[in-house]
């Protein structure tokens, strides 16, 4: 059985210095910060796998719907931030956030200006399905990539995952977190310039979406050039690191993610989130190729 868990709530990037990344999503990406999560002390941290943890973060929105995903852009106190951002296009695990944006060409215009460093212009990305996609992609203050795509509003859309074993991320996807699968893409070779690759390349990519925040996951199946293993990421480190799933009742869902085998960093821990915020209970593991993803229990979803 899949977990009861039914809506992904966030997408967490560690991040080296907040403001700084702040005005990056905030500025250019054009995302709006609304709640900050800010503990006053370090606090038990076995949810994280963890001994102690502090952080400060905030939580940004789109404009696109009450129930879309939201960016936890988090700075780690309580260990500090390690290791780099996944930069390379073919690691496994969790590789590059994509936002929607009205305006692609504006976009990008003020992450030129800004300095900020860019695969390529936007750029038509040659779909399976014979239609395009115009995209660019572009680095964070801390090298994490994200994909500016043409979208109605701004907002988060989807989560790329490389995986080892496409067959086998796809069933813990679909058949544990009980996503959808929505379409199932061979993209035909073609330059691998937006990916800031050089020469050509070749993947496959399963779509898979949650029908009540209506964010995806992408799973890519590297073929040219071929998926490169990367250790799974400690909680601490920069880049992407996390996807959390909201839920009613965190017991239940750890007892069936125990009957697939999945072994959480702790039972369902409180978790303080610091003043004027609510605590919750957390939740923790690594998906097939050690991408962190979350599940939290806060209160109706």
């Amino acid at each position: 059985m899949p977990v009861a868990a039914r809506r992904i709530s966030h997408l967490n990037i560690n991040c080296t210095d907040l403001e700084r990344s702040l005005a990056f999503y905030r500025d250019l990406v054009g995302l709006e910060p609304f709640v900050r999560t800010a503990p006053t002390e370090p606090q038990p941290g076995a949810a994280f796998g963890l001994d102690r943890v502090q952080w400060d973060a905030w939580i940004l929105r789109g404009d696109t719907s009450d129930r879309a995903v939201v960016l936890d852009l988090l700075q780690w106190i309580v260990p500090p931030p390690v290791g780099g951002a996944a930069t390379d296009p073919t690691t496994t695990g969790f590789n590059r956030i994509a936002c929607t944006t009205p305006d692609l060409d504006a976009a990008y215009r003020r992450m030129v200006d800004a300095g900020v460093t860019c695969w390529s212009p936007p750029h038509p990305l040659q779909l399976g399905d014979g239609g395009t996609a115009r995209m660019f992609i572009c680095l964070d203050p801390d090298g994490t990539q994200v994909e500016l795509v043409e979208g109605r509003g701004t907002g988060l859309s989807h989560v790329a995952v490389n995986c080892a074993d496409h067959d086998r991320s796809l069933a813990y996807y679909r058949d544990v977190m009980n996503l959808q699968v929505v379409a199932e893409l061979t993209f035909p070779r073609q330059p691998g310039t937006p990916f800031g690759l050089a020469g050509d390349v070749e993947l496959r990519s399963t779509l898979l979406r949650d029908e009540r925040s209506r964010f995806m996951v992408e799973l890519l199946d590297w073929t040219t050039p071929e998926v490169q293993p990367r250790p799974a990421p400690a909680t601490n480190q920069l880049g992407i690191f996390r996807l959390a799933w909201v839920t009613r009742d965190i017991e239940a869902d750890h007892r069936a993610l125990a009957g697939h085998g999945i072994t959480t960093f702790s039972p369902p821990a409180r978790v303080e989130m610091g003043p004027g915020v609510d605590d919750l209970q957390a939740i923790f593991w690594g998906d097939p190729d050690g991408a962190c993803n979350e599940i939290i229990q806060t209160g109706p979803v």
